[in-house]
């Protein structure tokens, strides 16, 4: 070769080298499928040229063909490197090791498993970039032509050979690349597989993420698809992290998930979009025009293409509450205007580092709806950041859990990030959720009785009976219960000191009874409808309380009854004395139970013995069996008896109530004066008005002056005395000139015992040898009380005597004439009291004549 040729030579080698340092993107687009031996291309070299080995010089070439670009190599370094432009390509044999080799060769599908490979061997500086080009450019030589592969160049015109080491590298590689499949019949076909299946699914993981399953490229193993990490995940393969918006090959055999803690991928499906496989359908070709150099490359068809999608499921983030009452420090409520109650919201799987906002609701566990209290729901929330994926946070609720009493409620509990709802705990059953308000009422009955009507009496006992509901089986549990005045509303006290009682229990089951009872004296309670308040406690604290003043079921009603006893006739408390007297008893009752059956019982008592009155040997009684209309009115009780002897006495009706054969209460005061019934008395003396004795004058206008004695009158009233004088012989009023004699007057007992006058004046001239008695009659109301007519009796008598006759002389007993002989009697007197003092006169005066003459 002269030296101008091999001048010529050396600048070609050197143009050919500098285009061999080019940088040249892999296609992965869709071509034209090439069916005929020989095509057009298009050849481009490097203005640069490059070393290897020591002396061996190349240039970069590609071809273009149909507008894709490809890596060709030289196959002969020993020749002169082509010029570029169009050049004419046939078509080689699949099975050459020139075809086979460059499949393996930069820019070409298998390049990473000798990238690998030499990687392996100490020669990763020969795996990428230029000087890979230039490897596979010496690789294709030696598998084309060994003898001419491993040339130098110096001075423009080959001279020598490369390294030694060099060429240990490239056939250390060929016998490498002979060992590996043939690519001839490589299937360009990928597809993407998960655990799940064709569609990916996904887990939420502790760590508060989703994670899909393992999703597989499937494929030749040289092939390969182009991937960007979609925005707000990750992508994880063979144990890296690719961030979003990372581009990366993903080759096929290779297994990778996606993960992401983006809540709003919850419930959505993601898919990848189509991507298009590296490995391609290809044919191998060598350019034969392009001077004395053979030039190689690859033209492929169509890459097969695939997608994968990811159905992302539900947030599974594990929310568990435990609430309870911030009192009692258990799921036992207390039903009171300032209740509280905390709930410890305990969260796993939450992802760190974030702002959260829990939000809870007070749910009635009956209803399944949310428990308002004056008409507002009862919730709580609280804002919190989550240092770990699991922890708690506690909210606190206040409200009036007065009206709770008996409801069984359950916080339901929710997790929001921002204003996206990622979790919740809403279980009804959830024990754990669950608030328990307990409820007492009760019912107290009389332990006689066995109902609402109390007993007045020194040892009462109401048995109150306590059911109870929402209580938590096992524990123990006090009730204390107080009497309370429903008219005051204040605790009774009996002695000073309140009316209590109180039980410890234990429930065995959440609802059921149990039975107090109070012991008291009721005596001063007649009249007064005592409730019963009871209070629940659990440990110290008061849990629940059943004080509704109004609750008939927790009263027991005292009756009292009151008594205005009257004469039938008088209307009032005197009496009237006869045999067949009748008292009118008007029972005031108050505090009955309307609608219940109740018999009055009544008695007569004497007043002065405190005993029953008797008459004829009988008590004297009453009853009467009623149907109260209300709880307060009245009924009349009759006693009808023989009064005569009862005058100067007070009668006393005491009465007591019955109620189903028990008697509930008693009026019994002797001293009660509306109970009490006087019967009056009256004695009469009768006198002359002028003898001022039993022994009448008899004269035309005789006076008799009765005196009438009066007893057992109630003061204040006013009272009529009327007297008529009677013949004692006849036994009928005495008449003179044919009218009776009478006298009348009306007086205002100042007490209960006293006396009035009575004047009678009539004409006693003929009354001569005759008595008169006065019969007196007391009136009331115009009614006649008693009366004193007794014709023997003297007090009440005057004796009118006949004249004395001469030659009369009275007999013994006999007094009729006793005035005569007094008169008589009192004149002679006289006469000899006359006759003494004359003869004293005479005395004298002889006496003094005596001492003169001395």
């Amino acid at each position: 070769m002269s030296i101008t040729k091999k001048k010529w030579f050396a600048a070609l080698m050197a143009v050919l080298i500098t285009v061999a340092y080019m940088p040249v993107a892999m296609l992965t687009g869709t071509e034209n499928a090439y069916a005929a031996d020989t095509i057009s291309v298009k050849l481009d070299k490097s203005s640069a040229s490059y070393t290897y080995g020591g002396s061996g010089l190349a240039h970069h070439y590609t071809v273009t063909v149909n507008g894709k670009t490809r890596q060709a190599y030289c196959l002969q370094p020993n020749e002169v490197p082509p010029d570029t432009g169009s050049r004419k390509a046939s078509a080689m044999s699949d099975s050459s090791k020139v075809a086979k080799t460059m499949y393996y060769c930069y820019g070409y599908p298998g390049q990473k498993k000798l990238a690998s490979w030499l990687s392996s061997h100490g020669h990763s500086s020969y795996a990428s970039g230029m000087n890979f080009y230039l490897l596979s450019h010496v690789l294709l030589s030696y598998q084309y032509d060994s003898s001419t592969a491993f040339v130098g160049w110096s001075g423009g015109v080959v001279s020598g050979q490369i390294s030694e080491s060099y060429q240990s590298m490239v056939k250390a590689a060929a016998a490498y690349v002979n060992s590996l499949d043939d690519p001839a019949g490589f299937d360009s076909a990928i597809s993407f597989s998960s655990t799940s299946g064709s569609s990916a699914s996904t887990t939420w993981t502790d760590d508060g993420e989703f994670k899909s399953d393992n999703i597989t490229l499937k494929g030749h193993e040289d092939n390969h698809v182009d991937y960007k990490v979609p925005s707000g995940m990750s992508l994880v393969m063979d144990g890296k992290t690719y961030s979003a918006g990372t581009s990366l090959e993903i080759d096929c055999g290779k297994t990778f998930y996606l993960k992401t803690s983006d809540f709003s991928r919850a419930n959505t499906t993601y898919s990848s979009g189509t991507l298009s496989g590296n490995l391609q359908d290809y044919a191998a070709y060598k350019i034969t025009d392009s001077g004395s150099q053979n030039m190689a490359f690859f033209a492929v068809d169509k890459a097969d293409t695939a997608s994968f999608t990811v159905k992302f499921g539900p947030l599974d983030i594990r929310l568990q509450t435990e609430a309870k009452d911030s009192h009692t420090d258990s799921s036992q409520g207390t039903t009171y205007a300032d209740s509280k109650f905390t709930d410890t919201v305990s969260y796993q799987k939450l992802t760190p580092g974030r702002e959260y906002t829990v939000k809870g609701t007070l749910m009635d566990k009956d209803t399944g709806k949310a428990i308002t209290v004056n008409g507002k729901a009862v919730t709580s929330e609280m804002k919190f950041t989550a240092e770990k994926s699991a922890g708690t946070v506690t909210l606190e609720y206040d409200l009036d859990a007065s009206t709770l009493k008996g409801k069984k409620t359950v916080v339901f509990e929710e997790l929001y990030y921002g204003d996206l709802k990622i979790a919740s705990h809403a279980d009804l059953t959830d024990e754990g959720q669950t608030i328990y308000y307990p409820e007492i009422k009760t019912t107290a009955k009389d332990i006689k009785t066995e109902d609402h009507q109390g007993v007045t009496g020194e040892d009462t006992v109401i048995v109150d009976t306590v059911s109870y509901s929402n209580l938590i089986a096992g524990k123990t549990y006090t009730v204390k219960g107080v009497l309370m005045d429903k008219d005051t509303r204040e605790a009774i006290k009996v002695d000073g000191k309140e009316v209590t009682s109180e039980k410890t229990f234990t429930a065995s089951e959440k609802s059921g009874t149990v039975t107090m009872k109070f012991i008291f004296d009721s005596k001063a309670l007649k009249g007064k409808t005592t409730v019963v308040f009871e209070d629940l406690y659990m440990g110290d604290v008061n849990v629940t309380t059943h004080s509704d003043i109004t609750d008939e079921g927790q009263s027991i009603h005292y009756p009292e009854i009151k008594t205005t006893a009257m004469d039938e006739k008088t209307k009032d408390n005197l009496g009237t004395i006869g045999n067949k007297t009748t008292i009118v008893d008007t029972v005031s009752y108050s505090n009955l139970i309307a609608g219940k059956t109740y018999t009055v019982k009544g008695v007569l008592m004497d007043k002065a013995t405190k005993e029953p009155l008797k008459v004829d040997g009988k008590t004297v009684t009453a009853e009467k069996t009623f149907t109260a209309e209300a709880e307060s009115g009245t009924v009349d009780m009759s006693f009808t008896f023989d009064s005569k002897g009862l005058e100067g006495k007070s009668v006393v009706v005491f009465e007591k109530l019955w109620y189903e054969g028990i008697r509930v209460t008693m009026h019994a005061d002797i001293t009660d004066e509306g109970q009490t019934i006087h019967y009056p008395q009256i004695r009469t003396t009768a006198k002359d008005g002028k003898t001022g004795t039993h022994r009448g004058t008899v004269e035309k206008t005789a006076v008799i002056v009765d005196t009438v004695s009066y007893s057992n009158l109630v003061p204040g009233k006013e009272y009529t005395v009327k007297g008529v004088l009677m013949n004692k012989e006849t036994g009928k009023p005495l008449k003179v000139d044919g009218k009776e004699v009478t006298a009348e007057k009306t007086f205002t007992a100042e007490k209960a015992n006293g006396t009035v006058e009575l004047r009678y004046a009539f004409d006693s001239r003929k009354l001569e040898g005759k008595t008169v008695v006065v019969f007196e009659d007391l009136y009331h109301q115009g009614i006649k009380v008693t009366t004193h007519s007794d014709i023997n009796d003297y007090g009440q008598s005057v004796k009118y005597p006949k004249p004395l006759l001469t030659g009369d002389t009275p007999q013994t007993g006999d007094h009729s004439n006793i005035w005569i002989f007094v008169i008589i009697m009192a004149a002679a007197c006289t006469a000899i009291m006359a006759l003494s003092k004359k003869k004293k006169a005479d005395d004298g005066t002889e006496t003094g004549d005596d001492n003169k003459e001395e």
